[in-house]
């Protein structure tokens, strides 16, 4: 980004209010720990901010990435133009069998937050990063051999077009939700409305407690990386492939294929983007040489 647009950028920023920062290394912002710099790096409060922001975007042509906790994300380009983060979008209200949170809310807080008012979201325990990031993926867990996501609560979305800057509330007939997927790649999510079934609440914390142990007996929360890197093929679990290849321990660099979960790519030093990018290609080739199986990533890639 040139400098002549990024003084109007500040300009306009203190015109309207909102926290914006320059030329920021977003290597502290994901789990990998890897990343280039945003030239913009916005941080908007409220709806009508994050309306402005976009508004920007779309007059400059200039496609905005959306950050939130970092969990599920490789950054791989030096500069990133402008980045909105989601971080002070953290505000919540639990009604009876509904939560309505902003975005930027963690989702481990919410989980818990809702256990502990009787609603059962237990089985989301253990999924990092925040509701917005969850349900653009429509992020999920699985628990005796059933699939549990996100997008099953979801009754009703607040969200900003990235084409026209509008705001639009999107209800459940509006949203269409497959496995790691959403309909909402052209949106930013503001505001997310779940409905949640209620249970015994001394019993969802028992079952909060007991995924919570699988979790972390099961993934390795001891190094940096971005959680699962593939999706599952159908009827298969991806790490049971990469086993099976022989790929454990596989490794770039300072880049390795977990020994205790082998969808995990872990960064155990100072690892590169093109070391990550290196070992997700052999296990693709790999994969698909012994199982004819094309696997799919699951994390998303700047």
């Amino acid at each position: 980004m040139n400098e002549q647009l990024k003084k109007y950028i500040d300009k306009w920023s203190l015109h309207n209010g909102i926290l914006t920062s320059f030329d920021v290394d977003l290597r502290i912002f994901t789990y990998f720990g890897i990343g280039g710099k945003a030239d913009v790096f916005f941080c908007p409060t409220n709806l009508l901010q994050v309306q402005k922001c976009i508004e920007l975007c779309t007059i400059h042509h200039i496609n905005p990435k959306i950050l939130g906790k970092g969990s599920n994300l490789l950054i791989t380009k030096s500069q990133i133009p402008i980045v909105i983060y989601t971080k002070e979008l953290c505000s919540y209200t639990i009604n009876k069998n509904t939560i309505t949170a902003q975005s930027g809310v963690s989702l481990p807080i919410i989980v818990r937050k809702a256990i502990s008012s009787g609603l059962s979201l237990e089985k989301l325990t253990g999924i990092p990063g925040t509701l917005g990031g969850a349900v653009y993926g429509n992020s999920g867990t699985k628990w005796n051999n059933q699939l549990y996501a996100i997008g099953d609560y979801v009754e009703e979305i607040v969200a900003v077009s990235f084409d026209d800057a509008s705001i639009t509330k999107l209800s459940r007939a509006d949203l269409h939700f497959k496995y790691r997927k959403s309909n909402l790649q052209s949106r930013f999510i503001f505001e997310v409305k779940l409905r949640i079934s209620q249970g015994t609440p001394h019993k969802l914390i028992d079952s909060w407690k007991k995924f919570a142990r699988k979790k972390s007996t099961s993934q390795p929360y001891k190094y940096k990386s971005a959680g699962c890197i593939f999706r599952n093929p159908p009827h298969i679990e991806a790490w049971k492939l990469i086993r099976q290849a022989k790929l454990c321990e596989f490794s770039a660099g300072d880049i390795v294929i977990s020994s205790q979960h082998a969808n995990f790519i872990v960064n155990k030093g100072n690892g590169s983007a093109k070391e990550v990018l290196e070992v997700i290609s052999n296990i693709q080739k790999r994969i698909y040489e012994e199982f004819g199986l094309h696997l799919v990533l699951e994390i998303q890639i700047w």
